[in-house]
């Protein structure tokens, strides 16, 4: 489930009243080019996998999309198919095809290769990783070389156009303070009355807060102080890379006044300062 925190069953449950809804709102996006904001945003849970809690690889997170723009995505993915050819090569997620077969031509292969006593040499790719780093525009390319009619490259480029994913701490959070309290989801007891009972506030914002504390504290040294002298000044000049550039400490910060409209000249008064970003307990 996404922001628009619509769950799948809903449409499931609406039957025929669903399916005319949806066909005027993806009639809307058709004609406009334009999908929702809303759906562009990706929500990103934490959960926790076997292993010693204080390891992060041990952490993973699974990205949660709105229900409502899988099905828009169907729709443009079936038209697609009919436009497009796949070469028999692919065996996964294919209809038809099993990627059984593909293990046996492997194994088949290697069991030939190794009785006529021959070296064979093979290599295998994560195509799910690989996708997600290839160039938007050989992407454009390659739609316009299998003629995709410019109407259709024209509502993919809009599915990837600011798109973005938010770390939902608060999922792993909540989990670990219900485990605290001895209550699961199917108690039903609500969040806030778990914090209130064990006096803490949403780590997302106790994260902020020491953000913006050691910010301040940075803010008011000297020009002389080695922590000054340490930070490396940002070149203008230098091109990023060509995927969305990773979120930087100062960029963080940026993000974080804005959010809770502290001015940052603020800092420089440091009674007001501790005031402004200081997170209350329940």
């Amino acid at each position: 489930m996404g922001l628009d925190g619509i769950l799948i069953e809903v449409w499931k449950c609406l039957g025929d009243i669903a399916i005319v809804w949806l066909i005027k709102l993806f009639n809307h996006i058709f004609r406009s080019n334009r999908m929702p904001d809303e759906w562009r945003s990706t929500l990103v849970p934490i959960f926790k996998n076997k292993g010693d809690i204080q390891t992060c690889t041990n952490y993973r997170g699974i990205k949660l999309m709105s229900h409502t723009m899988k099905l828009w995505e169907r729709v443009i993915e079936h038209r697609l198919i009919g436009m497009t050819h796949i070469t028999m090569n692919q065996f996964g997620l294919m209809p038809g095809r099993s990627t059984m077969k593909a293990i046996f031509l492997i194994r088949h292969v290697m069991e030939r290769y190794k009785e006529q006593k021959k070296d064979l040499h093979m290599v295998f790719i994560d195509l799910e990783k690989a996708y997600g780093k290839i160039p938007r525009n050989l992407m454009w390319w390659a739609l316009d070389k299998h003629k995709v009619p410019t109407k259709y490259v024209t509502l993919i480029k809009d599915m990837y156009d600011k798109r973005r994913h938010i770390q939902q701490l608060s999922v792993a959070e909540m989990r670990m303070l219900r485990w605290i309290c001895g209550h699961t989801i199917l108690d039903r007891v609500r969040n806030d009355d778990i914090r209130d009972r064990l006096e803490v506030a949403p780590i997302e914002e106790k994260l902020i807060q020491h953000r913006l504390r050691w910010f301040g504290h940075v803010y008011r040294r000297p020009s002389e102080a080695p922590v000054h002298r340490g930070i490396i000044k940002r070149d203008n000049n230098v091109k990023r890379g060509r995927d969305r550039p990773n979120l930087t400490w100062e960029e963080a910060i940026k993000r974080d006044l804005k959010e809770w409209n502290i001015p940052m000249k603020l800092c420089l008064d440091r009674s007001a300062w501790k005031e402004a970003i200081y997170v209350s307990e329940p």
